[in-house]
């Protein structure tokens, strides 16, 4: 009788082949994961800006619109008046206060900076404009002027807000009681306590609405 042994069949290690083909395949794994990460924030930061933008050129615009068209109190010029700070707004008092103004990061009337808007900027033009084509800008006054605010975000994308002042507007006629009036009015809205949702717009009222009914 004849018995067949057999040896034990030898266990075949990974190749250095297949181990750098393990290799190749996680690193293309890798890079796209982080290509599909660096675009879904790329994304997110995109979209914050586009509300973020519009809100702060709005912000600002309706600030500006309820001044007078012109200096109400000294001798009128284009521009800023004596006294008048090329940082602080909390002495603007008619529109073309406002010309030439900008700040980065944005601030509020009186300077102080507004917290979350690093890299962010604000700026002002304001510009005589004929009536009978409001695209056109003239040297003298007509009775008409633009303003444009323009926000530019940390990434260089600009936002731009046009309104068209008269002299003949509701903001030039005094009203003849001494009253406290709404000149703005604005709805602000936020998901859980993430400020990145946070969207704010808001308008002028054409007609000056008393506060308390008055």
């Amino acid at each position: 009788m004849v018995t067949e042994t057999r040896k034990p069949a030898r266990r075949r290690g990974i190749s250095l082949v297949e181990t750098m083909i393990s290799m190749l395949i996680m690193a293309v794994m890798v890079v796209a994961a982080l290509q599909t990460l660096g675009s879904s924030a790329v994304s997110r930061q995109t979209q914050l800006s586009q509300r973020r933008g519009p809100a702060l050129a709005r912000q600002l615009m309706s600030e500006i619109l309820p001044n007078r068209y012109r200096e109400p109190d000294d001798t009128p010029q284009f521009g800023r008046e004596s006294g008048e700070s090329s940082s602080s707004r909390a002495n603007y008092d008619d529109v073309d206060d406002y010309h030439g103004w900008s700040a980065s990061a944005p601030k509020a009337p009186d300077a102080t900076e507004l917290s979350g808007l690093s890299g962010w900027t604000r700026s002002v033009v304001v510009q005589y404009v004929d009536p009978d084509d409001l695209t056109t800008v003239v040297a003298n006054d007509q009775k008409v002027k633009r303003i444009t605010v323009t926000v530019t975000d940390p990434q260089g994308r600009r936002f731009v807000l046009s309104a068209i002042r008269s002299s003949f507007g509701a903001y030039d006629h005094p009203p003849s009681v001494d009253t406290t009036y709404v000149s703005w009015v604005g709805l602000e809205l936020q998901i859980g306590d993430d400020r990145e949702t946070r969207v704010v717009i808001g308008a002028n009222p054409v007609n000056r609405v008393p506060v308390g009914g008055q």
